[in-house]
C-alpha cells in the first residue's frame, strides 16, 4: 500500500523515488467520512499515470477498505482534452475504518517529522480532528519533501498498530538477497544510434564484484567509445521494480560505482537498458546470459566475443 511501485505493474522504467509512504497517509488526511469531489484536472494530476499518486494505488486503498472512491463523470470533450479516456476518479471518502486507520497514520508521520526536525509542507502535520473534519487542502499534498523519513521503512507500522492488535507480533517481509557469485557472462547489442545497430554485438565476462561503471567502461572500450559523456542503467530486478543508476558525476543517485554485478539483482536472461552520450544518445540492450559458478581466472571485465563493425563516435558529415 506504501511501497509499492508503479514498474511492478507494468508502468514506465523510471527512477522512483521512495516517497510513497508520506503520499499515501497525506493523500488520505485530505479527506473525511463525506464526499471530496476532484475536478477532472485534480484527477489526472494527482491521479493520472503520471500523478503523484496513481489511480492503481487508490483502488488499493479502496479494495482494503480504508475508503471508497467514486467515478468522475465527466463529459467526453474534456476527457479527450486531458488525455484520458478510461476510468477517472470523481470523489472519494474515508469509511469509518479508514478514519480510525489515517488518525494514527498522521499521528505517527508527525512524530517521525519532528524527530527528522523537517518541515512539513501544507497540510502534512494534520492533527486527529482535522483529519475528521477533513480541513485539509488536496492542492497541497503534492507538495511535502521527496525523501520519506528514514521511520517509514517496511515494518514500521507493526509496533505503531500492535496496541491496537496485539496479535500481530511478527513482520514478514521478503529477505534481503544476497550479492551473487560468479563470472556474469553478458551479450551487449547496439540497438539505437542514428538508425543503425542491431546486428553489432559484443560478448563480456565479468566478475561479481565489477561495479557497473567498471561494466559501463568495458562496454564502451568493446564498441571502441571514448568515456566522455555521461550514461545510465534501466532495468527491472527480479521482483520486478524499476531500477535506475546514473553516471558517478550525475547529480542524483543512486550511481554506477555503488553497486556491482553481483547486487544487482538482475535475473538470468534479464536485460539492462545502458543509454550513453544524451547528445547522440547510443543504446545498448545488455542481457545477463548466464553466471558461471566454477573457478575463473577472470579478474576484471573482459571481452570474449565480438560481431559486427561498430560505427564511427565522430563520423565526418561530409562523407
Amino acid at each position: 500500500m506504501f511501497h509499492a511501485q508503479s514498474s511492478v505493474l507494468g508502468g514506465e522504467q523510471t527512477r522512483e523515488v521512495s516517497r510513497g509512504f508520506d503520499k499515501a497517509v497525506l493523500f488520505l488526511g485530505q479527506l473525511n467520512h463525506r464526499w471530496k469531489k476532484f475536478s477532472h484536472y485534480q484527477a489526472m494530476r494527482y491521479f493520472g499515470v503520471q500523478g503523484y499518486f496513481p489511480t492503481w494505488n487508490l483502488f488499493v486503498l479502496e479494495q482494503l477498505g480504508l475508503i471508497e472512491v467514486r467515478a468522475g463523470d465527466f463529459p467526453e470533450k474534456e476527457r479527450k482534452y486531458w488525455g484520458g479516456l478510461s476510468w477517472i476518479a470523481g470523489a472519494a471518502r474515508l469509511t469509518a475504518w479508514g478514519m480510525a486507520v489515517t488518525w494514527v497514520l498522521v499521528e505517527m508521520l508527525g512524530r517521525e517529522y519532528e524527530e527528522e526536525d523537517k518541515a512539513f509542507a501544507g497540510d502534512a502535520d494534520l492533527s486527529k480532528r482535522e483529519v475528521a473534519e477533513g480541513q485539509g487542502n488536496v492542492e497541497g499534498w503534492d507538495e511535502s519533501p521527496d525523501e520519506s523519513v528514514e521511520g517509514a521503512r517496511f515494518g514500521v507500522l507493526q509496533p505503531v498498530f500492535q496496541p491496537y492488535f496485539p496479535e500481530w507480533r511478527t513482520v514478514y517481509a521478503h529477505p534481503d538477497r544476497d550479492a551473487r557469485s560468479g563470472i556474469h557472462i553478458f551479450k551487449v547489442t547496439l540497438t539505437g544510434w542514428r538508425g543503425k545497430g542491431g546486428g553489432i554485438w559484443r560478448r563480456l565476462a565479468a566478475p561479481s564484484d565489477t561495479s557497473l561503471d567498471e561494466l559501463a567502461e568495458a562496454i564502451l572500450s568493446a564498441f571502441k567509445l571514448d568515456r566522455d559523456h555521461m550514461y545510465d542503467f534501466r532495468y527491472r530486478d527480479q521482483r520486478g521494480r524499476s531500477r535506475v543508476y546514473n553516471h558517478p558525476y550525475c547529480d542524483d543517485g543512486p550511481w554506477t560505482s555503488e553497486v556491482t554485478v553481483g547486487e544487482s539483482d538482475l535475473a538470468i536472461r534479464g536485460e539492462m537498458q545502458f543509454t550513453f552520450d544524451y547528445g547522440d544518445y547510443w543504446q545498448f540492450d545488455v542481457r545477463l546470459e548466464s553466471v558461471d559458478d566454477g573457478d575463473s581466472l577472470v579478474d576484471q571485465p573482459e571481452l570474449i566475443e565480438s560481431a559486427g563493425k561498430a560505427p564511427e563516435q565522430y563520423p565526418s558529415y561530409e562523407e
